[in-house]
């Protein structure tokens, strides 16, 4: 143990937090932090969303007597964790771009003058020389990468500097090493200890189920409904994962227009830094809310009680899938994951061959995402492949060709199904879903004759695909006005 810290001490840190007790794998990953045995210099950490990873450095931060440096991937997680740290009493500080010459001049004053715990940044903010130069005489005792993954994910992308951690993490001479993250597969553990660790680390690797959240895999005709009917029935606050800007605040709008009561906002990466403070602030605040978002949100951003999480369109890894999906029911309540999906997400794409088969697997999901994860899952907690509740065809599918079996030749391709309507009233998307199948070739409009253009279910074909790509709506303009305005003008279908 490292001079002056003891088992009391650690209980003393711990009760100095408010907590009652530290989990088991917290618990092993301080007493290593804090250990004076050479053999946990070097520590890769994987732990589930939601299991207490801040505390695993936030506790050796408060008995270490030097500077703790935490690098995190995203300025919203630093924000968090700021506000997180300093309720709690720590003294901590912010690096990163943007900062002027005289808050980068007081902030390397109080770090030279040991007025500072815990130092927050990024890869980019600590890949300068102006930086580097004065954290060296500085007595760093323990640098942190916190969501490691993404070393991986965006260093080989979009985010080089996060290749450089391998040569300005040893430039600050921290005494130790931890690198954490919540999914990490074979593959993505050991390009972390490549990239970060090539002499060798120590791996703590507790199991990553989530027991508490549900998994469920919807195919859907028209997305947006299936969602919005999600929502409606389900627990909230909930958050919708998009893949681009565009589609995210054009479904925002959408569960608008179907549901105006729903307190719903969008966030991505484009809005301004005063932008995504509020909206984080109010979806943290509000217990009711329905946030739709890329990726951007959300790292380690720690509201608990989210009930659902929703992906409008399938992650690129299984390790993506988890972390998203980990957002929810952080205060270890019951939670659930929905995949929506339609044919263009089993198409042949590069980079999520697991994922498409996650979609498909007959069998049980949880079982799937463990044994991707390289663990193995003991019993099923929830997924819709054990409950008997899985869906491999949308129900809306069949209920469209059922009808226009029993009465072939009699509707046009152009007008709605009255009979159909009146039966299932609340599917206002039955229009949207007829032009969707006529697209996919499951229904087709007769050519020529005295029944031109009358709607038929092809025969000689396989049973229709529950997932149909939908056609492309009518592209929305989202620059000029509030969402609420633009819901209430935009003219989408359905």
């Amino acid at each position: 143990m490292v001079p002056g810290v003891t088992p009391e001490s650690i209980e003393e840190a711990r009760r100095a937090f408010g907590l009652d007790f530290l989990f088991p794998y917290q618990r092993l990953v301080v007493h290593n932090t804090l250990s004076d045995d050479s053999t946990y210099n070097h520590q890769i950490v994987v732990l589930p969303t939601g299991a207490g990873k801040s505390l695993c450095f936030q506790i050796p931060a408060l008995l270490l007597s030097g500077l703790t440096v935490v690098i995190y991937p995203l300025l919203s997680l630093m924000a968090d964790q700021e506000r997180r740290m300093r309720e709690r009493g720590l003294s901590v500080a912010v690096l990163r771009g943007g900062q002027s010459r005289q808050e980068r001049s007081r902030l390397f004053a109080d770090l030279a003058a040991g007025r500072i715990q815990l130092l927050l940044t990024n890869p980019e903010a600590l890949d300068h020389k102006e930086v580097l130069d004065a954290l060296r005489p500085v007595t760093v005792d323990h640098a942190v990468i916190d969501e490691a993954h993404c070393l991986v994910q965006w260093g080989e992308s979009f985010r080089p500097a996060y290749l450089t951690l391998k040569t300005t993490v040893p430039a600050i001479g921290p005494g130790r090493v931890t690198a954490f993250t919540a999914t990490a597969g074979d593959a993505t553990l050991g390009a972390i200890k490549r990239y970060l660790f090539p002499g060798g680390a120590h791996v703590v690797r507790a199991d990553t189920d989530r027991t508490n959240i549900h998994y469920t895999v919807l195919p859907a005709l028209v997305k947006n409904r299936t969602i919005a009917d999600l929502i409606r029935r389900g627990p909230r606050p909930a958050i919708v994962f998009c893949r681009t800007r565009v589609e995210t605040e054009r479904t925002a709008i959408d569960l608008l227009l179907r549901s105006p009561e729903l307190p719903v906002r969008f966030y991505h990466a484009g809005l301004e830094r005063r932008q995504k403070a509020a909206i984080e602030e109010w979806f943290f605040q509000s217990p009711q809310g329905v946030l739709v978002s890329t990726c951007a949100y959300g790292m380690g951003v720690d509201k608990p009680d989210i009930r659902q999480v929703i992906h409008r369109t399938v992650p690129s890894t299984v390790e993506a899938f988890l972390q998203e999906s980990g957002r929810a029911g952080r205060d270890r309540q019951r939670a659930s994951s929905t995949v929506v999906y339609d044919s263009e997400d089993l198409a042949e794409s590069e980079g999520d061959e697991q994922m498409r088969t996650y979609l498909t697997t007959p069998g049980c999901r949880r079982a799937f995402l463990a044994e991707s994860m390289g663990t193995f899952l003991q019993r099923c907690t929830g997924c819709d492949r054990c409950d008997g509740a899985a869906e491999d065809v949308n129900p809306l599918v069949e209920l469209l060709c059922q009808f226009l079996r029993h009465n072939p030749r009699r509707y046009r391709a152009d007008e709605i199904p009255p009979a159909l309507s009146r039966s299932a009233a609340d599917w206002p998307d039955i229009e949207e879903g007829l032009r969707v199948l006529l697209s996919a070739g499951v229904v087709s409009a007769i050519p020529r004759g005295p029944w031109r253009n009358r709607l038929i279910v092809r025969r000689n074909r396989d049973h229709p695909s529950a997932v149909m790509t939908p056609p492309p709506r009518n592209p929305v303009n989202v620059q000029s006005v509030s969402l609420r305005k633009r819901a209430a003008s935009a003219k989408v279908s359905g």
